[in-house]
């Protein structure tokens, strides 16, 4: 049985259950049936999928994806939106996300966590069948990577790591993922960064706190967000080293 294609709506979209689907570039509202198999790709707008779902393929998308319960999960990489896994579900692939990775009670992930820079909360009961040494499996608990060494130095003067996000640019050609309001990637292209002039010392992934910790890279952000980063949320660079920041 071939796929159905949904893509490019805004509107909502109610579809049934025992079938195969593709669901490309909708910023709208999708609901789909129980035991489908279905790939979910590029999408800004809020997904919904049954339980009991082979879902192949979640990537680049930067809305909600809601999956149901008892659900398959091949791979789920590149996203920067919220994805909800519900209970009882099995998750092979998570990696390179940047937004929220929410796992419902007694799922089992079976290959390691990588480089996601968003919150991941697992629920209770929650297996591993991979080598995850150094993050935190417990209840409603951000899983995070090994910390790098921190050494408290006088603030340098440092890149301003401030600037307005710029739209998801999804890598597959043909799609380009809509402009979410209010969605802060807070990315710069390398090289726009301007010096900072003491007039915007807030930090550019929480916009709250003051920044004080600093990177190799030459960015900086608070305390608070720093503690979970594995990759620079500017240049993208691997973070080997964070500074404490006084001044």
């Amino acid at each position: 049985m071939s796929p159905r294609k949904y893509a490019n709506n805004s509107g909502t979209l109610t579809l049934g259950s025992n079938e195969s689907y593709i669901i490309k570039n909708n910023c709208g509202t999708v609901k789909i049936g129980d035991n489908c198999t279905i790939n979910c790709k590029c999408n800004c707008g809020n997904i919904t999928i049954g339980s009991n779902c082979l879902v192949n393929d979640v990537s680049n998308n930067c809305g909600t994806i809601t999956i149901g319960q008892k659900a398959t999960v091949k791979d789920a990489s590149s996203n920067a939106g919220t994805i909800k896994i519900g209970p009882s579900s099995l998750v092979q692939k998570l990696r390179s996300n940047v937004g929220r990775i929410l796992i419902g009670d007694g799922s089992t992930l079976v290959e390691p966590i990588k480089n996601n820079v968003g919150e991941v909360k697992l629920g209770a009961n929650c297996a591993s069948l991979a080598d995850n040494s150094g993050l935190i499996f417990t209840t409603d608990t951000r899983v995070t990577a090994p910390v790098p060494v921190n050494i408290d130095v006088p603030a340098p003067r440092l890149l301003n790591a401030s600037a307005p996000p710029l739209p998801v640019q999804v890598n597959e050609p043909g799609f380009l993922a809509p402009i979410v309001p209010n969605a802060r990637i807070n990315q710069v292209p390398a090289g726009e960064a301007e010096m900072n002039d003491g007039e915007n010392d807030n930090c550019a992934i929480c916009w709250e706190r003051k920044k004080n910790m600093a990177f190799k890279c030459g960015h900086t952000c608070c305390e608070i967000c720093a503690q979970n980063l594995v990759l620079c949320h500017i240049c993208r660079a691997r973070i080997e080293l964070k500074i404490k920041l006084y001044g």
